[in-house]
């Protein structure tokens, strides 16, 4: 991906794609294929089970119901021999899991509490008359949600900024 030779995944079926440039990889993107091992060339087997759950623990006339559930990452299974060519090498897809696992939150680590830039204290006691529920607090500077806005986030530009005449 970084050499330039592997196009982003909206550029392969522009037809899916229309509301997509296809020029560049998006962060989400870039971070699915960091995380998952079939990237690197191998096939993974075992990542999931279907557990049988009855559907009331106090009436087991009922019957059970499948629920699919994840193994631990020591119980998958990956080929020894490449199954395609590797979008990733090993070296630095093993590379990020390090970094990624010493980021982690483990278990028995205390959660950091949210802390909030701009305190409401009467939000829960505040009613719209013209609204069926309760108001909810707004900041001028809330997080953009339009497509425009998220391609801003990339780290790369989307679109060639050199103008044509």
């Amino acid at each position: 991906m970084p050499r330039g030779d592997v196009r982003c995944s909206s550029a392969y079926d522009r037809a899916r794609n229309r509301h997509r440039d296809g020029l560049a990889w998006s962060k989400t993107a870039v971070r699915t294929i960091l995380l998952n091992r079939r990237y690197t060339g191998h096939q993974v087997w075992n990542k999931q089970r279907t557990d049988e759950v009855l559907l009331d623990v106090n009436d087991v006339a009922l019957g059970h119901t499948p629920v699919m559930r994840w193994n631990q990452r020591d119980r998958w299974v990956t080929s020894n021999e490449l199954v395609h060519e590797p979008l990733i090498q090993q070296a630095d897809f093993d590379r990020v899991q390090d970094m990624l696992g010493r980021r982690a939150r483990t278990a028995t680590a205390p959660k950091r509490a949210h802390r909030s830039r701009h305190p409401y204290i009467f939000k829960s006691l505040s009613t719209a008359a013209s609204a069926a529920g309760r108001c909810k607090a707004s900041t001028p500077t809330a997080s953009p949600t339009t497509a425009a806005a998220s391609r801003r986030s990339m780290p790369w530009p989307t679109r060639s900024t050199t103008r044509t005449t």
